[in-house]
């Protein structure tokens, strides 16, 4: 019962983009805002809550890049991000009485340059480096790097090497009672080789991948209460294989299957998962069915693990 909520948000953008020949650029500026007020209501033999949970946020932000030809088959850009969040959240109860739950702004910033550079008609590489700087967790360097083959017959080799990070957010710092401030960023490398190939009216390709991590973020029971902590390592290794086959001008068959050995268990992240779909398109019918198997993600065993790991780790 009872169970409502007012909410107001508002969002402004402003960009101006350059468009030259060789110099390819843009400025992007954002603003939004929120105001909540929410009853979480109660169960028919329970009380009324006597208090509202109120919040307001705030976010802004700018990004700003610029993309130069300097020759042939040659692109370089240059670029940076600027972002501040957070807001206020607080219950408000019917003496007027304000329960303070998080007042809190993070600021980011990143700075970036990628290359680009076709060596030949049958090879180009790819290369970036990129610093964020987060004001609660510090700074993270992310580089990337990558080489693409185009081969006869259709074939196309891919190779890529790539760092990846997420900075934990307010909410998972700051809110609610699974908080912890001294979370650290989720980092991890990924090492990934593909193969694909066009035949006509098929199209398959292949996908093997290898990804060590650490400092993974999830909400666990610590001590008997739940709690964000980063989990230590993740260690997985993957195959994905595609193919798609237009029959004909009206009917198209597509299928993929992944498989994912993890070394330390994630929860809910299925061991095998197989799609089919089905479609038929002609003039203004659209008609598409699919099915999809998963397997190997027994979440309650997984959660087990994981919490005996955190246990150990704490020790």
């Amino acid at each position: 019962n009872d169970n409502d909520s007012r909410i107001t948000r508002a969002t402004s953008t402003v960009s101006l983009r350059n468009n030259y020949e060789r110099v390819q650029g843009a400025v992007s500026l954002f603003y939004n805002w929120g105001r909540h007020k929410i009853n979480d209501g109660y169960r028919g033999d329970s009380a009324p809550l006597d208090y509202l949970f109120v919040s307001q946020d705030r976010q802004l932000g700018a990004s700003v890049y610029q993309t130069f030809s300097l020759f042939a088959n040659n692109r370089i850009t240059l670029g940076g991000d600027y972002q501040a969040v957070g807001g206020e959240a607080a219950n408000h109860y019917t003496n007027n009485e304000l329960q303070p739950i998080a007042d809190k702004y993070i600021y980011n910033a990143a700075a970036y340059i990628t290359l680009q550079q076709g060596i030949s008609r049958w090879l180009m590489i790819d290369a970036a480096l990129r610093y964020d700087y987060n004001s609660d967790v510090g700074g993270v360097w992310v580089p990337q790097g990558g080489v693409s083959i185009s081969l006869p017959r259709n074939i196309q080799l891919k190779g890529v090497i790539s760092k990846g990070f997420r900075f934990p957010t307010i909410r998972e710092m700051y809110m609610f009672p699974s908080q912890n401030p001294e979370l650290q960023p989720e980092q991890i490398i990924n090492y990934e080789l593909s193969f694909s190939q066009r035949l006509r009216s098929v199209r398959y390709g292949l996908n093997i991948f290898y990804i060590d991590g650490r400092n993974l973020i999830q909400m666990l029971m610590v001590d008997g209460r739940p709690r964000n902590v980063n989990t230590g390592a993740i260690e997985n290794f993957g195959v994905e294989a595609d193919v798609m086959w237009q029959v004909g001008r009206c009917w198209q068959v597509a299928s993929n299957y992944s498989y994912l050995n993890m070394a330390h268990p994630v929860v809910a992240a299925p061991k095998h998962k197989l799609f089919f779909a089905l479609r038929f398109q002609h003039k203004r019918w659209n008609i598409t069915t699919d099915v999809q198997h998963v397997a190997g993600a027994d979440a309650e065993d997984l959660l087990n693990k994981r919490f005996e790991r955190i246990q150990l780790i704490q020790r």
